[in-house]
């Protein structure tokens, strides 16, 4: 249930001040409440978020690595495929590769290889929790398909609502879950 904006009667919204009118977006964005196991974060323009933590949270109580019940990071998907395809490619088991305690799987022999070499330079940021998730507080399971590489680092969102928050103002959103990220992790 998204929050409702509650206005006197005898006051119509285009009567707020004008800080008042900048400010209200912003709490907007900063409001969230809870459905079953998802989060809906309310965003200016009508636009949603949702989050489910259930799964990640619950495989990774405390956990740095967005993982599942098994031990797969990212959902399968290959990390270098964001890279070097530009898409999201689901990775193949037989070439796995385990990782600070994840198992990250690729397409590829060659995929496999490039990550052993340098794990650090392929990883999606907040141990592939949704960076929006992240920018507002929590830990977020992620959708492998809501993606964005800026500055050759993986930034993963939970949905579409999501991604397009993130793409509204990448900067402010990975600036703050930069510092979130350190009390969440």
């Amino acid at each position: 249930m998204t929050p409702a904006l509650c206005l006197p009667k005898n006051r119509a919204r285009r009567h707020f001040p004008k800080p008042m009118k900048l400010f209200v977006p912003k709490i907007l964005l900063l409001l969230a409440s809870v459905s079953g196991s998802q989060f809906v974060l309310s965003a200016v323009y009508g636009q949603e978020a949702g989050h489910d933590t259930s799964k990640a949270e619950s495989a990774q109580p405390g956990g740095s690595v967005n993982k599942s019940e098994d031990g797969v990071a990212v959902k399968g998907y290959d990390v270098i495929a964001y890279f070097d395809q530009k898409k999201p490619m689901r990775g193949d088991p037989r070439y796995t590769y385990q990782y600070n305690g994840a198992k990250y799987h690729f397409v590829s022999s060659e995929h496999l290889d490039l990550f052993a070499k340098n794990p650090q330079a392929y990883l999606p940021q907040y141990g592939g929790y949704c960076t929006v998730g992240t920018s507002m507080g929590h830990k977020a399971d992620i959708d492998p398909e809501s993606w964005t590489v800026i500055d050759s680092k993986l930034y993963l969102n939970s949905s579409k609502g999501a991604q397009k928050l993130f793409d509204k103002d990448p900067q402010s959103a990975i600036k703050q879950a930069d510092q979130n990220w350190e009390k969440l992790k």
